[in-house]
């Protein structure tokens, strides 16, 4: 059954009944400065620190700005957005139990620092952009995790599992990484349907440089596409080859294409098998 619009003569009435009309009357930010608050609009005026809080340090709904000072989470994330928000640095966010930023809903998180959190730096359910210059570093899983990811200006290391790990649950994540660096991870770039480098260096991660696809099934195309970017030297997991498949660019059902300057040493056709077989379009095929 459909829904009536409440006529236009009402609408104005409650507009100003209630203050609610132009940006004017929206509620101004308020300082962030203890463990556990909530805020529509939040801005961090010096560190704050909550280490061993039992649950998440900051609750936004809309924006926190963190004007170059650092959170420090608690048991669970640092920070925590009802729906979708924007996080704006310069900042550090670090030491959470859980995800330094976990968002329900689309997120922004601009020139942020994202270090050492129990689970991963940022958790979008939606689709989430990152943007820097900053660093995702030292989280326990993953650096970026996303219905979909696009990622510029980030350098991404030392992440324990994938870097950067685009999927939902209708398998159509996709990653875009731009002018970023993805070293030293578990594994590098993941997506359920499409991984896009522009001018980025994905190496020395543990698995794969780039998966691409809904692996081991591999039952959908997964698509690669490196635009004068560098994927070498992944691959490095002592289990590599034994027991699981490495590679820098493994791809379901697609021939992974190279454009410019692009290179790479290894291809893997997901779902061929242990070391399995190449697309014969890297270096090393």
């Amino acid at each position: 059954m459909g829904s009536r619009s409440l006529p236009l003569l009402c609408l104005v009435a409650v507009a100003i009944t209630t203050g609610w009309i132009g940006e004017s009357h929206a509620a101004p930010p308020v300082e962030v400065n203890s463990c556990g608050q909530f805020a529509t609009k939040g801005f961090l005026g010096g560190d704050l620190d909550c280490t061993g809080f039992p649950g998440d340090a900051v609750t936004i709904e809309r924006s926190l700005d963190l004007n170059g000072f650092t959170l420090t989470g608690g048991l669970l994330s640092a920070v925590t957005c009802l729906k979708s928000c924007k996080i704006n640095g310069p900042g550090t966010i670090t030491g959470s139990g859980a995800f330094g930023v976990n968002i329900h809903g689309v997120g922004k998180v601009t020139e942020v620092n994202l270090t050492d959190n129990g689970l991963a730096g940022v958790q979008c359910f939606e689709k989430c952009k990152v943007r820097g210059p900053a660093t995702i570093s030292g989280n326990g899983n993953n650096g970026v995790r996303a219905s979909s990811a696009t990622i510029r200006d980030v350098v991404l290391s030392g992440n324990s599992g994938p870097a950067v790990e685009a999927q939902n649950n209708k398998q159509r994540g996709r990653a875009k990484l731009r002018d970023s660096i993805v070293t030293g991870n578990g594994s590098g770039v993941l997506a359920d349907r499409k991984v896009v480098l522009r001018d980025t260096t994905v190496s020395g991660n543990g698995q794969f440089g780039i998966l691409s696809g809904d692996s081991p099934i591999c039952e959908k195309r997964g698509v690669a596409v490196l635009r004068d970017s560098n994927v070498t030297g992944n691959g490095i997991d002592v289990e590599c080859g034994v027991t699981i498949a490495c590679a820098d660019v493994a791809t379901c059902m697609g021939t992974p294409k190279l454009k410019g300057t692009a290179t790479c040493d290894t291809s893997y056709m997901v779902g061929s098998g242990v070391p399995g077989d190449d697309w014969d379009t890297c270096a090393l095929d």
